[in-house]
């Protein structure tokens, strides 16, 4: 039996490229989705002393950088799972559905639900 292993694609265009034929299933231990707009928010925007916000909360980049995540990761995972089983293990960057109703309420966004979203993929 023949494992592809892709660690970490964080959204990068080249899963696309791999020979995902040549293996029998596609291991992903976290971090699927693009994540440059979510290490800008962390890095730019949150005090991690005072564990906040510098100023007012960033909702609307808080959107982008999640949307950006989940978009991708939906993306790569729509594309492998066409092709072959896929096995996937949440990284930093996918949040659970547990952990996005908690941003949703806490920030009052409509982030989409990952791992709803997963359980519908055939």
């Amino acid at each position: 039996m023949k494992f592809l292993i892709i660690g970490d694609p964080h959204g990068t265009e080249k899963v696309f490229e791999m020979p995902i034929e040549e293996a029998d299933a596609i291991i992903i231990p976290g971090d699927l989705g693009k994540a440059d707009l979510m290490r800008d928010l962390h890095f730019n925007d949150f005090d991690y002393v005072k564990g906040d916000w510098k100023g007012p909360t960033p909702k609307e980049k808080i959107m982008r950088a999640e949307m950006e995540a989940f978009e991708s990761t939906i993306k790569i995972l729509d594309f492998l799972n066409k092709h072959n089983h896929v096995f996937i293990v949440f990284g930093n960057v996918e949040s659970t559905d547990t952990v996005t109703a908690e941003k949703n309420r806490k920030y009052g966004l409509k982030l989409p639900y990952l791992e709803k979203e997963i359980s519908r993929m055939k």
